[in-house]
């Protein structure tokens, strides 16, 4: 294939070479080249051997390929037992890879070695470092790299007073993260003083708690000069009247993105467990959201409800709120809606009070995780819900089908694309049947269906092998296995993958006759044999299907 050198470029930087990153450098002569580029491009070091070995390589090849590092992270293997470079050899790495954008590290040892740099001589085009804290050394490099860094991350200064003053020396500053450990306290009068001292920023990133200066009930202060040019900002939320909702509704009504990571206080339960949030207040936080949502000129919010222990019912009910604001624009002409579910599920068979490891204490199903997102362009607005729940088993129904029957009309009726994926994390299991007529029927617009199985228990050296042993823990079937379905009954299945589960035999069929527009199936680790082999690729010879297996 005689691709241009960009386009080969471009590949190469994009795909991930898990087996050997080598490999592209054997293909051809023409390839060699931007593959060289592509190896270089990033480099993590984890050892001391490894580091000198990298500056061997680089110094003895006669092109020179240090020219090409972008990004190198140094990471420490062993804390007890480490050795790290010294100053001289942390020069010569600095000559070697001259074009370096980024650098990162985890031990404050090379905060000295990048002390003893000329930056004169180094490093011109260096836009990002490891977080800077609170301590001389640290802030003279900032005060050194100030006609250059992009990208400032700062934590565990004492006062706010010094963050500013370190923001007001950096011209070119365009991304901030402000991580809090000392208790600092924000305020919409520190935000404002903020965006003053760094006003080309366009993505700013808080970890830390506001409280606003009219108290909590009160309205909060308007920014007086807020930052026009702030297209991004990142907020920590754990308390349902945060300032932030207020400030965020009064001051960022033109971001491009906002992306909310909300994480409530809880109170300490019985050992790692804390107690669930109560459905009324885990909702508070979900009005919020749907409030922010109603200023219709952010176009993509996204809310992270991280460890987010509450009853199964926030499915239904967060679902519904989140999904009915636009109500507007999804009756006007030419506007499609559109929503994305995924869940990742876990089963527990045996709920135990006190051993967690083996169980879990609550004895009703759970959510634990709900990732949200709205995205929003003239002709359509994109819902995304993807949950994380803890299932308990229940001999009276099916667990997996109650929940699918928690997503209600409209937001059922507006599904374009389903992903279920269990996950294994102890040996209490059960099987699992997911019908997929019932998903076809349930969401009548799915274009898109991911089934899939996942292993946390399983080590890298015996995954392959266990996996065949577990992987009939779900099965694709129907809820009538001797049904015939009228021929082109669900017309919007175009693409069915299906990822280490069992297939019942009647899914040919019905994908055969029921499903006249899928267009591509993907089957990967599941246990088939070639009889079912044969019938799928019928699909292919009659109707055009991509049928990709990999058993």
């Amino acid at each position: 294939m005689n691709l241009p050198l960009e386009i080969i470029n471009q590949i190469l930087h994009k795909v991930e070479f898990k087996q050997n990153k080598i490999d592209p450098l054997t293909v051809c002569k023409r390839w060699y080249q931007p593959a060289l580029e592509a190896y270089y491009t990033n480099i993590t070091f984890h050892s001391m051997s490894s580091i000198q070995c990298f500056l061997k390589t680089i110094l003895s090849h006669d092109q020179k390929p240090g020219k090409y590092v972008r990004t190198i992270d140094i990471q420490s293997s062993d804390i007890y037992n480490k050795e790290l470079l010294t100053a001289s050899e942390f020069e010569i790495l600095a000559r070697s890879c001259p074009n370096l954008n980024e650098i990162l590290f985890d031990d404050s040892h090379y905060w000295g070695c990048l002390g003893h740099l000329d930056f004169s001589r180094y490093w011109k085009q260096l836009h990002s470092i490891p977080f800077v804290r609170n301590k001389v050394d640290y802030k003279d490099i900032c005060y050194e790299l100030k006609d250059r860094l992009t990208n400032l991350n700062v934590c565990c200064f004492i006062n706010f007073g010094d963050i500013l003053n370190l923001l007001a020396y950096m011209s070119k500053l365009k991304t901030v993260c402000l991580i809090d450990d000392m208790n600092l306290t924000l305020n919409e009068v520190l935000l404002e003083e903020l965006h003053r001292s760094a006003p080309n920023l366009e993505h700013l990133k808080f970890e830390m708690a506001i409280c606003s200066l009219n108290g909590i009930n009160g309205t909060p202060l308007k920014i007086i000069r807020p930052n026009r040019k702030l297209k991004r900002l990142d907020c920590l939320i754990n308390d349902p009247l945060s300032a932030w909702f207020p400030i965020i509704k009064h001051n960022y009504c033109n971001l491009k993105t906002l992306v909310l990571t909300i994480k409530p206080i809880y109170q300490p339960s019985v050992l790692t467990w804390p107690s669930k949030l109560a459905p009324d207040k885990a909702m508070q936080y979900v009005n919020h959201v749907w409030d922010l949502t109603q200023q219709k000129t952010i176009q993509l919010i996204q809310a992270h409800f991280l460890l987010f222990f509450t009853d199964i019912h926030f499915v239904q009910r967060s679902t519904s709120k989140l999904f009915n604001n636009n109500n507007d624009n999804r009756l006007s002409p030419g506007i499609s809606t559109r929503v994305s579910l995924c869940f990742t599920y876990i089963n527990d068979e045996n709920p135990k009070q006190n051993t967690p490891q083996e169980g879990y204490q609550f004895k009703d199903s759970l959510v634990n995780r709900l990732t949200y997102s709205q995205s929003s362009k003239p002709d359509r607005i994109h819902f995304s819900f993807s949950f994380n729940v803890v299932l308990v088993k229940s001999a009276a129904c099916n667990e997996l089908f109650q929940l699918m029957t928690l997503i209600e009309d409209p937001v059922s009726q507006h599904t374009t694309h389903l992903k279920l994926q269990r996950k294994i994390d102890h040996p209490n299991l059960f099987i699992d049947y997911i019908h997929l007529d019932f998903l076809l029927i349930h969401f009548p617009l799915l274009s898109e269906i991911t089934i899939s199985l996942y292993f946390t228990f399983l080590h890298d050296e015996y995954y392959v092998e266990t996996v065949k042993e577990y992987r009939d823990l779900v099965e694709v079937s129907l809820l009538d296995t001797s049904r015939n379905y009228n021929r082109g009954l669900f017309t919007s299945l175009r693409v069915l993958n299906i990822d280490n589960i069992k297939i019942h035999q009647c899914i040919h069929h019905f994908l055969l006759t029921a499903c006249p527009n899928l267009m591509r199936l993907n089957i990967k680790n599941c246990r088939i044999n070639e009889q079912a082999v044969l019938c799928f690729n019928q699909l292919r010879t009659e109707r055009g299907v991509e049928v990709h297996i990999d058993a």
